[in-house]
């Protein structure tokens, strides 16, 4: 037998595993960072957009560009962890969400009766826009419900960024693996 050419076919294959294997986990790496600045962005947004006078048509410029980041790395996904691409996915969710918000918040609701309305607690936009008037009159009403808005979605972006943390770690670990 031929052993020299047997161990440089078997080192020519693994070296190529190795190169394939390492390209995989450096795509994970820059996705995972990547779905960081999506996260970052969308929290921003929403942060901002519960504010006294956001300003709706830049908070939208925001929301569609991470939903065009989001789109971009979801057509890509073939390569991508599973716990990053539900991580993805559940940032699509909330983007989603967020651009139903702004287009509500658009049309002269408040921050809370998007959120309201979103969550069909308040029936339709126009009920929306309807109460925007009873509201106003019952202002320490408004301020408790919007504190109640603000806690429930900053629990939700905490929640999205505890999940991009430890997809952080899990994409690092994943990267020192050794594949045998």
């Amino acid at each position: 037998m031929n052993y020299p050419v047997i161990r440089r076919t078997v080192s020519a294959i693994v070296l190529v595993l190795l190169l394939v294997i390492s390209g995989l986990s450096l795509a994970n790496f820059f996705a995972a960072r990547n779905y960081t600045n999506i996260a970052h962005t969308l929290s921003s947004t929403v942060k901002a957009a519960q504010g006294q006078s956001p300003d709706i048509a830049t908070l939208q410029a925001q929301q569609e560009q991470a939903d065009a980041q989001l789109a971009d790395a979801q057509s890509s996904s073939w390569y991508q962890t599973p716990s990053l691409h539900a991580a993805y996915s559940q940032a699509q969710q909330v983007s989603d969400r967020l651009a139903t918000l702004l287009r509500h918040m658009n049309d002269g609701m408040t921050y809370a009766q998007a959120v309201a309305t979103v969550e069909g607690k308040s029936g339709t936009a126009s009920s929306a826009k309807k109460q925007n008037s009873a509201n106003n009159a019952n202002s320490s009403h408004q301020s408790d419900s919007d504190a109640q808005q603000k806690e429930q979605q900053k629990q939700q972006m905490d929640q999205l960024l505890k999940n991009n943390s430890s997809d952080k770690q899990s994409s690092t670990s994943s990267d020192t693996q050794k594949p045998w």
